[in-house]
């Protein structure tokens, strides 16, 4: 079994009861950037977390993926603990990252609006760049910025993409 933490947002949920035990479950349909999985809420996780769950709202779920050959192709995520993503914003338990690639076209210019859209939104939230050279197959490091702190927000998230490309832009653990 792997421990997994994943922020995403809620697509899909069944609440059903089980035959024997005749306890309520809960079986989710997860999506981030990267694409879907499942997720199943059972017993007292379920119970103390069942408010927090609703479709489109963004969530970070902590849990673990069975080692289980059977669930090979697309296993599920047995969740443990569920948190708002909009709680741990404003706490500055999330963060910003910008990913910049050697051969990525931009601008002066660009850059200019992508600091007045950062500095539009003041937080308290850790804003970190990763810059990736070509070929040396190196994880680069993550540089923390000391000057500027953001609420992460949708908007935020949105204008940046926009500027930035889809892909460069993206929540970490802060």
């Amino acid at each position: 079994d792997r421990r997994v933490e994943l922020a995403c947002v809620v697509t899909s949920m069944s609440v059903s009861v089980g035959r024997s035990s005749g306890k309520e479950y809960c079986k989710l349909t997860v999506e981030d950037f990267q694409g879907t999985a499942s997720a199943m809420v059972f017993g007292d996780v379920w119970l103390e977390t069942r408010g927090l769950f609703a479709e489109d709202v963004p969530v970070l779920i902590e849990g673990q993926v069975s080692g289980n050959s059977r669930d090979e192709e697309n296993p599920p995520i047995f969740v443990d603990s569920v948190r708002l993503l909009n709680e741990m914003s404003a706490s500055g338990g999330v963060g910003v990252c910008i990913e910049l690639r050697e051969g990525d076209e931009a601008h002066a210019g660009e850059f200019r609006n992508v600091r007045q859209v950062l500095e539009s939104s003041p937080g308290e939230s850790g804003l970190y760049l990763r810059w990736h050279p070509e070929g040396n197959g190196i994880e680069p490091p993550m540089l923390a910025s000391s000057s500027l702190r953001v609420t992460p927000s949708a908007s935020l998230l949105a204008d940046l993409r926009a500027l930035l490309g889809r892909d460069q832009v993206h929540l970490i653990r802060g």
